[in-house]
C-alpha cells in the first residue's frame, strides 16, 4: 500500500511543481507591478494648468504659468517662475502638485510668503485653492486653475425667461340698453302705429290681446287696460 502511494505521488509530483511554480510567478510579477506603481505614484500625475496673475500694482505682461509639478519662485534667474525685485529670496517659495491638490511652501524667505493675507509658516505646506491670493513679500497674485476660471470673471448665463405677453385687459361688456318704461311691452309698442288710427303711435298695451294701441282705442274694463276692440268681445 505504501509502495503504491509513493508511486502516485511520484507521478504528480512534476505536475504540481510546475502549477506552483506558476503560481509563484505570478505572485511575484504582480508584486513587482504594485511596487512600480505605488513608487511612480504622484510623480506621474498630469499637472493641471495653472498661473499666477498679477494683481494690480505688479509690472507683467501677462499671467505666470505652473508648467511642472515642482515649481520654484524666486528671484534667481534660474527659477521656474522668476521675480526681479530685490526683497524677493533668491529661492522664496515653492508650488507642488501632489495627490491631486496644489500645495505652496514658503521656503523661509526674508519676507515671508502670505495666502490670503495670513503669513505662512516656513517648510510647512499649506494647499493652494483656485482664486487664491499669493503674495511674495509685497507682491500680489491670484493663484488660477484654468479649468475652473478665475473668481468674479465668468457669470454663469441664466436660462433666458421668454418675454411675458401683455395682459391684455378684459374687454369692456357693452352696457345693455335698459328698457324704456314699461318693460318689453312699451318696446314693442314704440316700434308699431295703432292699427285703428294709422297715423298715430301705439303708445297703450291692451292687456287681454297684448297689442298696441293709441289713447283713443283704450279702455279699462274690469280694472284692466284693454282695447276698444277686446272689450267689445
Amino acid at each position: 500500500m505504501k509502495g503504491m502511494d509513493l508511486q502516485m505521488l511520484s507521478h504528480l509530483s512534476p505536475t504540481v511543481l510546475a502549477a506552483a511554480g506558476g503560481i509563484l510567478l505570478l505572485l511575484i510579477v504582480l508584486l513587482i507591478f504594485l511596487l512600480k506603481r505605488k513608487k511612480g505614484k504622484g510623480t506621474g500625475e498630469k499637472v493641471p494648468q495653472a498661473e499666477l496673475v498679477g494683481l494690480p500694482g505688479n509690472t507683467f505682461d501677462g499671467p505666470l504659468r505652473i508648467r511642472g509639478r515642482i515649481t520654484e519662485v524666486g528671484r534667481d534667474d534660474d527659477r521656474d517662475i522668476s521675480l526681479p525685485w530685490e526683497t524677493i529670496s533668491g529661492l522664496h517659495a515653492v508650488i507642488e502638485f501632489k495627490d491631486g491638490l496644489f500645495w505652496l511652501e514658503d521656503q523661509r524667505s526674508t519676507n515671508g510668503t502670505f495666502l490670503n493675507g495670513e503669513q505662512l509658516e516656513p517648510n510647512r505646506a499649506v494647499r493652494l485653492k483656485n482664486g487664491d491670493q499669493v503674495t511674495f513679500d509685497i507682491y500680489e497674485f491670484e493663484f488660477v486653475i484654468a479649468k475652473e476660471g478665475r473668481r468674479g470673471q465668468t457669470v454663469l448665463r441664466q436660462a433666458t425667461q421668454p418675454a411675458q405677453q401683455p395682459k391684455q385687459a378684459p374687454p369692456i361688456p357693452t352696457p345693455t340698453p335698459k328698457p324704456p318704461a314699461g318693460g318689453d311691452n312699451a318696446t314693442m309698442i314704440k316700434k308699431r302705429m295703432c292699427p285703428n288710427h294709422p297715423s298715430k303711435k301705439a303708445t297703450e298695451l291692451c292687456l287681454s290681446c297684448r297689442t298696441g294701441y293709441c289713447p283713443q282705442c283704450m279702455m279699462v274694463k274690469n280694472g284692466k287696460d284693454v282695447c276698444v276692440n277686446c272689450a267689445a268681445k
